[in-house]
């Protein structure tokens, strides 16, 4: 199923629930990065900071 009518159908159901925002695993961590001020690198995956580097 293509991307975006995943996503319209989500931004539909949303508009019918109070305080809850239904969010795709992908939204979710695009929304993070943009809070950390991150970015993805190519073909590497995300490249989000180490908060813990000894727990692998």
């Amino acid at each position: 199923m293509p991307e975006t009518e995943i996503s319209e159908a989500l931004r539909t159901f949303n508009t019918h629930v109070n305080r809850v925002e239904v969010l795709t695993y992908k939204e979710l961590l695009d929304n993070a990065h943009r809070a950390l001020g991150t970015q993805k690198s190519a073909g590497t995956g995300p490249s989000v900071p180490a908060l813990w580097p000894d727990v692998r």
